[in-house]
């Protein structure tokens, strides 16, 4: 017997009774992330390098798998706007959220035929408004802005955004 030539798609393949609880998905490979905490928000950094196993050649890489190529993301704690001892107004808090992730794949976008290339930018900030307590039920309302911006990196594709505004009411 000669492995000479084997790639990890054929361990998953053929010795799959080896193999099957080791591995948790369809992709391997290598992926990291660095986490930072401070008194008023947190920032992470993720990125991977990773192989994709349905991909009919074993011998190659798939070029059309999109890679995230990294994710920043940056989140605050919860900014204390007002506080007061009304029902109503008994506390508004303000949290800011976002992301920035880059996906991209080693072929061209008009190689593929879709759009593969491309940056998302996530704004997510909200206001959580807890209006207080009647008896044993406290009540809150949450508003959030979620904006999504993308940048695509073809010359003659424009780029586009969404913006939705979000609310939720919560009685527990």
């Amino acid at each position: 017997m000669n492995f000479e030539r084997s790639r990890d798609l054929d361990i998953i393949r053929d010795l799959d009774f080896y193999t099957t609880d080791k591995v948790l998905g369809t992709e391997s490979g290598l992926s990291g992330f660095i986490e930072g905490r401070f008194q008023y928000f947190s920032m992470t950094a993720k990125a991977g390098y990773m192989r994709n196993y349905l991909f009919d050649e074993t011998y190659d890489f798939d070029k059309k798998y999109v890679q995230l190529l990294p994710k920043i993301q940056l989140g605050s704690t919860p900014f204390t706007l007002l506080q007061t001892d009304y029902f109503f107004l008994r506390r508004f808090n303000l949290v800011l959220n976002s992301d920035l992730s880059i996906f991209k794949n080693r072929l061209s976008d008009s190689d593929v035929g879709q759009i593969r290339n491309v940056s998302r930018l996530n704004v997510n900030p909200y206001i959580d408004w807890q209006l207080g307590r009647l008896g044993p039920i406290k009540i809150s309302h949450r508003a959030q802005l979620d904006n999504q911006y993308y940048l695509l990196r073809q010359n003659d594709t424009k780029n586009f955004q969404k913006r939705e505004l979000c609310t939720k009411q919560s009685s527990n």
